[in-house]
């Protein structure tokens, strides 16, 4: 159980998660690291605020790795997205900007396709959504939900709920189905539920108001509980997501030791939850800790 990290400080760090302990050391990028995803033959790809892509194998036995491939691209890419299949041709990724979003090819180290700038703008939050339907990915855009077809260019759907820029989102499945969790400036969660066979049906089943203390850092969706920090104090919550009623159940507030707090769920544990323990990863700062949460 590993987890890949990249912070302000420009490395990329890997780590044992059960202990947390350090393990190998990525250097190459210049400024901040925005996105991080695994390819698969031990190889991840990262993207940074020095406007580089770089591609780095994991399994090179030094403590301290160098890249293996560096690429120009000339904006601030702030999310990126493996795509497993598409045309038979491998090693492609799509990168997510303000200004829109290009497939790459990792081993040319060339933007394949450019689309357009105006369906694609503010393209945060990459998801594959290829399970359900063929070459469809979606993403954040400015203030909405984009599903969009990678092959034919245009825009599926466009889901509307919040009023300002939508900064987190997380996808997620409880009972079989498919949700999006959202949180934009508007200081407004939306549970959305997505329909598998008609995405055109998908809509807002909750609505949070007025109960955020600040901006939210980060959000994790784990079974049927809703974990949050701040961004600008110590402070978290959880609620329980009551999919019968359609209700937030507050459940605890959260104190951390940092301001500056977000959250992943650690890979390979979910089958270990008992019926009130989650435990989770947390960056609180400088500082990469498991929590156990009891709910």
């Amino acid at each position: 159980m590993t987890i890949i990290t990249g912070s302000d400080d420009c490395d990329i760090k890997i780590w044992n998660s059960l202990p947390m302990t350090l393990i190998k050391i990525l250097k190459g990028h210049q400024d901040y690291v925005t996105s991080i995803i695994y390819v698969g033959n031990n190889l991840i790809v990262s993207s940074s605020g020095d406007s580089t892509i770089i591609a780095w194998d994991i399994n090179s036995p030094d403590q301290i790795i160098k890249p293996k491939s560096t690429f120009q691209v000339g904006e601030i890419i702030y999310s990126l997205l493996y795509l497993k299949e598409y045309k038979e041709i491998s090693n492609l990724i799509l990168l997510g900007s303000e200004k829109g979003l290009k497939m790459f090819n990792i081993d040319s180290g060339q933007v394949i396709k450019t689309y357009d700038k105006k369906a694609t703008r503010f393209c945060t939050n990459l998801f594959d959504y290829s399970f359900i339907a063929k070459n469809v990915v979606f993403f954040s855009s400015h203030k909405y939900i984009n599903f969009f077809n990678i092959e034919t260019g245009l825009e599926v759907k466009k889901l509307k709920g919040h009023d300002e820029l939508i900064h987190t989102l997380n996808h997620f499945k409880y009972n079989s189905e498919n949700y999006i969790a959202t949180i934009a400036w508007d200081l407004i969660i939306n549970i959305w539920h997505i329909n598998k066979s008609d995405i055109n049906n998908s809509t807002v089943i909750m609505k949070l108001k007025n109960d955020l203390q600040s901006w939210v850092r980060s959000t994790l969706v784990v079974r049927e509980f809703l974990i949050i920090s701040y961004g600008n104090d110590k402070n978290g919550k959880i609620w329980k997501l009551n999919f019968d009623t359609k209700e937030f159940i507050h459940i605890k507030n959260l104190v951390f030791e940092s301001d500056n707090v977000k959250i992943a769920l650690l890979e390979g544990v979910k089958d270990k939850f008992s019926n009130n323990k989650i435990i989770v990863s947390l960056s609180e700062g400088k500082n990469l800790t498991n929590y156990m949460f009891k709910v």
